[in-house]
């Protein structure tokens, strides 16, 4: 979810909150801002954050965030999985579902990203 709400966030101020301080959880984690702002100008381009081994070894999730524009807040959601359950297929079903949802309660609480 922390990349899904950095990409909330212009790269300037991303920068500035991390200060070059990006603690590795595994081997997998991302080792620097610039990795790290090039995941996010991704995730923004596709609507959903990807987090692949960077967190837990063998745990894949996906996440998406929502601001709302009254209150000034971000919130976040994500599906988080064991890459056992998606070793022979696909987890496409579960980014479309993440994303069906998100675009249903994007649009409840106001977040123009969602509301198409």
């Amino acid at each position: 979810m922390g990349k899904a709400l950095l990409a909330l966030k212009p790269d300037g101020e991303v920068r500035e909150t991390l200060d070059n301080c990006l603690d590795a959880r595994t081997t997998e984690t991302l080792g620097s801002i610039d990795g790290l702002l090039s995941e996010l100008a991704i995730t923004r381009l596709r609507g959903y954050a990807v987090s692949n081994q960077e967190l837990f070894e063998g745990v894949k999730s996906v996440s998406v965030a929502f601001k709302d524009p009254h209150k000034h807040m971000a919130v976040a959601i994500s599906v988080s999985y064991p890459l056992f359950v998606v070793q022979n297929t696909s987890d496409q079903p579960i980014i479309d579902a993440l994303l069906m949802f998100a675009s249903s309660f994007g649009s409840r609480v106001g977040d123009l990203r969602w509301m198409r």
